[in-house]
């Protein structure tokens, strides 16, 4: 792929993504939630993932954006109902507590609506399928049951990419599309990690470690989180050499020229 190209594409997937973007911000705004509690984090990397995804399905363009507009207030829902906390010091925390429970129920049942009025209940049953298996996966997380690096980054791995998983399944992509969207998406969260830990956040990683739970491979975090990036570099680099051009296309939309350079030095 030259230059122009990867350029072009970058700036459509961008472009998307943005557009996307503002649409659900549109249909999430709530005048009371926000009154208390921050807007939603809305991921481009993970609308971007759905326009790989549903690249591939022949779909008019404006019902793959109500699609993927409706799989990603799935995702928003998940991400409040995480930052619900037992913790309560004034008033005030009672209600974004409270808020944060409700704002995630509202979220789900956008997504259930617009779901439900295209009639798409096959995909209604693969997301809460979907949705039961990240639960679940969060569990062992909170319950600090992994005890080994790998489990450790397989469960991170399936909390970020289930959802986008089963949407590529129920659409029948490949399986190599599979791993690269498991592989890409993990290379994301892991990056994220270490912005976390640089800027002194919470990390699921981290406190694993810190409470002797998980060993990780190298002294280091940050270098052990690297080299976990870089093996999965080096995953998505043989998928993409077995499979061919298309490909270049995801990771370039993702992540980026920075991404897609380092990907193909590797």
């Amino acid at each position: 792929m030259n230059d122009i190209k990867r350029h072009r594409w970058f700036n459509v997937i961008t472009f998307n993504s943005n557009k996307i973007k503002k649409m659900l911000e549109n249909k999430i705004h709530h005048y009371y939630i926000e009154k208390y509690i921050e807007q939603p984090y809305i991921d481009l990397d993970k609308i971007g993932t759905l326009l790989y995804i549903f690249d591939d399905v022949d779909m008019v363009r404006d019902r793959k954006y109500e699609y993927i507009i409706s799989v990603m207030l799935v995702q928003i829902a998940l991400d409040t109902h995480d930052l619900v906390t037992n913790k309560s010091y004034t008033p005030t925390d009672d209600i974004k507590r409270q808020l944060h429970v409700l704002a995630g129920d509202y979220y789900s049942g956008l997504y259930y609506k617009s779901l439900s009025d295209l009639g798409e209940i096959p995909l209604i049953n693969a997301l809460a399928n979907a949705i039961k298996n990240i639960n679940e996966a969060k569990m062992v997380l909170y319950n600090h049951e992994v005890k080994t690096w790998d489990a450790l980054i397989e469960v991170i791995q399936n909390i970020d990419s289930l959802l986008y998983t089963s949407v590529a399944e129920h659409y029948h992509l490949s399986a190599e599309k599979l791993e690269l969207i498991r592989s890409a998406l993990l290379i994301n969260r892991l990056m994220k990690e270490i912005s976390f830990i640089e800027a002194g956040e919470n990390s699921y990683i981290q406190q694993h470690v810190e409470q002797k739970y998980v060993e990780p491979p190298h002294s280091s975090l940050i270098y052990s989180l690297e080299m976990e990036i870089d093996r999965n570099k080096d995953k998505i680099h043989s998928i993409m050499k077995e499979s061919g051009y298309s490909y270049h296309q995801y990771i370039n939309f993702i992540f980026g020229k920075k991404m897609l350079s380092a990907v193909e030095e590797g």
